[in-house]
């Protein structure tokens, strides 16, 4: 047993003094290694050299002074040349961070916390509940009052409070008021015609709710109050734009598994969770840089940084944590914990520990003598578990005249810019590991702002029929294809329609959507298995994801997965490339122009082949093949390629490049301006 008495763990974050007042500390827990083998000293000590410092332990009279003393810490250790990035506060519960961040904010601190926002407390995501709320009918009328004042609707301010006015003035209810030119001019509003358009929006949007698909319905109301251009130019766009990604992505969800899923059943699931107080939280804002991180303790496990700031060190939060009421179960039922019998704060114990030892250079623990409410606390536990050689205590004494500043400092709202740097710092960390596809630069060269709509921010949009088509079609073709390059034979019109079937009941459609898509599909599928069968070539590659030849067009990362690639000849390595489509191909006229989509996608396949060095193969042609029939039979349109097709969209794609690197897709400016484009309205 001598050969364990000295057990030793190297802490290579922290400096000497954290790490004996860490020790410390924990030594008061009943439950460690040494507690169950006699002879055993856990002992930890610094990996490393450190500057040794004292843990500063300071009281302030009230919350509000301990919010902003540690503003004015940070701004400190900022003036003195420490990157914003190099600091962490830590907390015991979530909700420490909300208050602290709305101080920092309004001392133009840039901070932000690294969790999930829950979106019911997102003012955007409230307007859409309150708003479907009143669709269904299933709130009160006094919430059309709210909805007309959405920035949603081309209204004047002053028109929305004069109808709102008129309509309790007079006992009418608003929406009558709304849909009366005769009640309009009445109230006096400067253009009643603009009211009454609400009110026909409102009522088709009432009857839309019924009868659409769920994520079809939400996509329409965007489109139709331009909404997604409303979203994209606030000044807290990525913020709002994430909470209602986040409240999409719940509906398609639920959608996607319940086939007549509708917008009562969606409030009504919303309904429940808040009622049972269960939150929907956007993915954590990570990987940005450039500001304080605010976070708990639990999530700061296995995170360091040079200065660490630990709030709220009172009774009953670190430490003796309020008993909650519960259910009793009968006795051996689950396993005895003795860690819960023995000590309620050794895993309390544990966590602070987590949380002080986060610091690298600097530990600064604060508490309020005094709640929000004036009522006095006391101070945690843990604090009187770590020697004084370690801390040095300091009381927190202002001034009037510090009062003063931090009463004008702290009631003044801080830069609007701090919201857009934070958004601009998490797009940033979005593009951290951006691969460009052909998808993505045609939807750039398009709209910059609908590449950002679309393909960085990725907020959900409806699968319409088409798609859901063309994604069928695209499967069973995989599948054919895959059947004829193992030997095997075609499968026949049985087997196709049931294949096809298989992967279109995968999509969430109603029935009769169903039918009628199953109906053109299996009718395109045996048609071009028909007209194709006796040329078809088992020598192919389906699907290839070309992600795995890290290909790079200069200092630009590019991928893409192509439908179908034909050896040709396998001793010259030569290929044939093949991209399908489905709809009518004489429509299709403007995207087979030189300049035009389709044609894009060929030499961007092209580039890939190319410049993938594993590959092994030289694409030697390209082809668009239409699946469904035409008027003049099925169609395959060959794309020549040359030189200097692949040299101008090389340098295409470079200075694409460089544009979204420099994030002009965020400036409205930028979009195409077109008048049709529902990102630039």
């Amino acid at each position: 047993m001598d050969c364990l008495a000295g057990l030793e763990r190297k802490n290579y974050r922290s400096q000497k003094t954290i790490i004996d007042a860490s020790s410390s500390l924990i030594a008061h827990n009943t439950e460690s290694l040494g507690a169950h083998i006699s002879g055993i000293l856990e002992v930890l000590v610094p990996g490393k050299v450190l500057p040794v410092q004292t843990i500063d332990v300071i009281t302030t009279e009230s919350e509000d002074q301990e919010a902003f003393l540690i503003g004015e810490n940070i701004k400190n250790l900022i003036q003195r040349g420490v990157k914003p990035e190099d600091i962490a506060v830590l907390y015991r519960y979530n909700n420490d961070g909300k208050a602290l961040l709305a101080t920092l904010r309004t001392m133009d601190m840039p901070a932000r916390i690294e969790m999930g926002e829950n979106i019911f407390e997102s003012h955007v995501v409230r307007q859409w509940i309150t708003f479907l709320q009143w669709l269904v009918g299933s709130s009160s009328e006094d919430a059309i009052a709210q909805i007309l004042q959405y920035s949603w609707w081309n209204v004047s301010p002053v028109d929305a409070l004069k109808a709102i006015h008129f309509a309790g003035k007079c006992y009418i209810p608003l929406f009558t008021v709304l849909a009366s030119k005769k009640h309009l001019e009445s109230a006096e509003v400067s253009n009643p015609d603009a009211l009454l358009l609400v009110a026909s929006q409102l009522a088709v949007f009432q009857k839309d709710c019924v009868q659409m698909p769920i994520m079809e319905f939400l996509q329409h109301v965007m489109k139709e109050t331009h909404w997604m251009n409303i979203a994209l130019n606030a000044k807290d766009s990525v913020v709002v734009l994430r909470a209602m990604k986040r409240f999409l992505n719940e509906a398609k969800e639920l959608a996607s598994t319940h086939v007549s899923y509708t917008i009562s059943d969606f409030i009504r699931h919303l309904t429940f969770l808040e009622s049972h107080n269960m939150q929907l939280l956007t993915p954590s804002f990570e990987g940005g840089v450039g500001a304080v991180h605010l976070m708990s303790a639990h999530k700061a496990k296995g995170l360091e940084w040079p200065h660490v700031f630990v709030i709220k060190m009172n009774d009953k939060h670190w430490g003796n944590p309020k008993k909650r009421s519960g259910i009793a179960l009968p006795e051996g039922l689950v396993r005895y914990d003795f860690v819960f019998f023995n000590d309620k704060n050794e895993d309390e114990r544990r966590l602070f520990y987590v949380a002080l030892t986060r610091a690298m250079h600097t530990a600064t623990l604060t508490r309020a003598s005094h709640t929000s409410s004036g009522k006095e606390t006391v101070p945690s536990i843990f604090l009187s578990e770590i020697p004084q050689d370690f801390t040095k205590n300091q009381e927190y004494l202002e001034t009037p005249q510090m009062q003063e500043q931090r009463l004008l400092q702290t009631m003044v709202p801080g830069e609007v810019s701090l919201i857009a740097d934070d958004a601009k710092a998490y797009i940033r960390a979005q593009l951290g590991s951006y691969v460009m596809s052909v998808t993505h630069l045609n939807n750039y060269l398009e709209c910059p702002r609908k590449f950002y709509w679309r393909n960085i921010l990725q907020i959900p949009a409806v699968k319409t029929r088409s798609l859901m088509l063309g994604s069928a079609i695209h499967d069973t073709l995989r599948d054919i294809f895959e059947t004829l390059h193992a030997g095997k034979p075609i499968p026949d019109i049985t087997m196709l329609q049931k294949l096809f079937e298989k992967y279109l009941r995968r999509e969430a459609m109603s029935e009769k959507d169903f039918q009628e898509v199953y109906s053109r599909g299996s009718k395109a599928i045996i048609g071009y298995v028909k007209n194709y069968n006796n040329i078809f070539s088992s020598n192919v590659l389906t699907e290839h994801n070309f992600k795995k030849y890290h290909v790079m067009i200069g200092n630009v990362p590019i991928t893409g997965k192509l439908d179908k690639i034909e050896i040709i000849d396998e001793d010259k390595k030569l290929v044939n490339v093949v991209d399908y489509k489905t709809g009518n191909s004489d429509q299709w006229y403007t995207k087979l122009k030189k300049d035009g989509n389709y044609v894009r996608q060929m030499i961007f396949y092209k580039l890939l082949c190319d410049n993938a060095k594993q590959f092994g193969y030289t694409m030697q042609s390209g082809e668009i093949d239409f699946v469904e029939e035409s008027k003049k039979g099925f169609i395959k349109k060959k794309v020549e390629i040359t030189e200097a097709d692949t040299k101008n969209l090389s340098e295409k794609i470079q200075i694409v490049w460089k544009e979204i690197q420099e994030l002009k897709f965020m400036d409205p400016e930028n979009g195409c301006k077109k008048k049709d484009c529902e990102y630039c309205f």
